[in-house]
């Protein structure tokens, strides 16, 4: 295992591990319902595309390999560079039009969500964390979740994410995140999402 910034010749490889990571999510289903996971893997790639370049040029992306490939990705953005700038939010959205106007609004009212509640504090704010299905269970995800923490406590700053997955917050919480609002958004299929915060830990 090896864990490595995310460079710009590795955008597609890894917006496809995301892809193949997130297209099962309650929040992408809620988003394309009516499909089955492999095709809605295949319409969330640009999109995911979209993402990675984002994080590129505004956060600190990283991906964890296995014999050289692409197996997990974590989309992070440091303090003070979340929420995105206008500009750079629609860019950051722009792979999302070809999925058709009613997936377009559904992800978006989850997007409207995660910015009104996100925090004014200084803090890491881990976007996306996703690892290839096939790998699940072998440490890929935990690994990158310690990165995150050791970036935080460098700075003595907090960390925060949002999920969907009522599964993933247990995990979380073994890594220390609390979570501080569950809610449910009606208005996307009654899709529950949590914020989940983890205290700054000076070094």
């Amino acid at each position: 295992m090896e864990i490595a910034p995310l460079t710009p010749d590795r955008t597609s490889e890894t917006a496809n591990v995301l892809a193949a990571a997130f297209c099962a999510n309650p929040g992408f289903r809620a988003g394309l319902p009516g499909i089955d996971d492999a095709t809605r893997e295949r319409k969330l790639r640009p999109l995911f595309r979209s993402f990675v370049r984002t994080c590129l040029g505004h956060g600190e992306p990283s991906i964890v390999l296995d014999g050289g490939h692409v197996v997990g990705a974590s989309l992070c953005y440091g303090p003070g560079a979340y929420p995105l700038s206008l500009g750079v939010w629609l860019r950051n959205i722009a792979g999302g039009l070809p999925l058709g106007p009613r997936a377009a609004l559904r992800l978006a009212l989850i997007d409207a969500w995660m910015r009104k509640g996100h925090r004014a504090e200084p803090h890491w704010y881990l976007f996306m964390l996703g690892v290839e299905p096939r790998y699940h269970g072998r440490g890929f995800g935990g690994a990158l979740l310690r990165r995150l923490s050791e970036r935080a406590d460098r700075d003595g700053m907090p960390a925060y994410l949002e999920t969907d997955k009522p599964e993933n917050v247990p995990l979380y919480k073994r890594f220390g995140y609390v979570v501080t609002e569950e809610a449910q958004l009606r208005e996307v299929s009654s899709l529950r999402m949590w914020r989940m915060v983890r205290s700054a830990r000076a070094r």
